[in-house]
């Protein structure tokens, strides 16, 4: 029994023209699914292969068209920039024999092309095969390190240019975050104690808090208490006795 595979029509248009697209529809935040495409060489090329990097899927219908050629290699310059961690894909349906043909022609090296032409399951698994021409719908998705989709973009007309700049962005914002997590210890190290120990306040004069301290000088200077009193007192006697 053939399992149901859904349509959504409407979805783009090409030219103009409502095209519908097969499977399901992903969104940011939902887990990437897992894929075998096959390189220029025609070896088996998985998602699994790409663990730890922030992966850019460049989806696009023919690299032997205007804009899917203008797409890739704008990601094949931008690609210099973007570091180690992060890993371009462009992903079709052409043959792999034609992908390494037009990137040979077209001096991309910074960008892996892979072809998804043997049992179109990437297409269908990411929602992306087009019901009228078989080609896959022209989408960016940028994946985290642990292969969550975190940009994703379906151009609503297929012959326009996806958003670079968002795409961009995203992808700094996961690159980001993977050198924090790469940089930050794990696990965490102990928080060293200070060796110094805490400071004992010095005595009071008289008792009392430290804050009744200057008050008591002060009443002590201006003579005005009753200890200030007393001792005013004092001195005015002995002065009597003297003058006697």
């Amino acid at each position: 029994m053939t399992a149901t595979i859904e349509e959504h029509a409407g979805r783009l248009t090409g030219k103009g023209n409502p095209l519908t697209t097969l499977g399901p529809v992903l969104g940011e935040g939902d887990a990437a699914p897992a894929f075998t495409l096959a390189a220029n060489d025609l070896s088996p090329k998985t998602l699994a292969d790409y663990a730890g990097k922030v992966k850019v899927l460049s989806v696009v219908p023919s690299l032997d068209t205007p804009v899917c050629d203008t797409q890739t290699r704008k990601f094949n310059e931008l690609a210099t920039g973007l570091g180690e961690q992060v890993v371009v894909l462009t992903i079709s349906v052409d043959l792999p024999m034609a992908q390494k043909r037009w990137c040979g022609a077209a001096g991309v090296e910074r960008v892996e092309c892979l072809s998804d032409y043997k049992d179109h399951a990437f297409g269908y698994d990411y929602g992306l095969r087009i019901k009228e021409n078989g080609l896959l719908a022209r989408t960016l998705l940028v994946l985290d390190a642990d292969n969550v989709i975190r940009h994703l973009q379906v151009v609503p007309e297929i012959v326009d240019e996806p958003d670079y700049d968002a795409a961009v962005l995203a992808i700094q914002m996961r690159r980001n975050s993977a050198q924090v997590l790469r940089a930050a210890p794990w696990p965490p190290r102990p928080l060293r104690r200070s060796r110094a120990r805490p400071r004992s306040p010095a005595p009071l004069v008289g008792g009392g808090s430290r804050c009744q301290r200057p008050a008591r000088a002060r009443l002590r200077r201006s003579g005005r208490g009753g200890q200030g009193a007393a001792l005013r007192t004092c001195a005015l006697l002995r002065r009597i006795w003297i003058a006697k």
